[in-house]
């Protein structure tokens, strides 16, 4: 999906709110200025990310306090 706006719905979702809504499928929301996507843990798991951040070139891995990609 495309064009989310986090003013709009509230806040960034994360992979939380993201697996909720989606029943474990993969999703990708690229974020409405294009500059950033969220993505839900399918896809970090298929990224090999699901578990801890790994340096991404040219990107950034959002955590949680415990230090789990968000």
């Amino acid at each position: 999906g495309a064009g989310y706006d986090e003013n709009k719905i509230g806040a960034h979702p994360d992979r939380d709110a993201l697996d909720r809504a989606a029943g474990g499928r993969r999703v990708w929301l690229k974020h409405t200025t294009g500059h950033m996507c969220v993505v839900s843990s399918a896809v970090l798991a298929d990224l090999g990310l699901a578990d801890a951040p790994t340096d991404v070139p040219g990107g950034l891995v959002v955590v949680d306090g415990a230090g789990r990609p968000t």
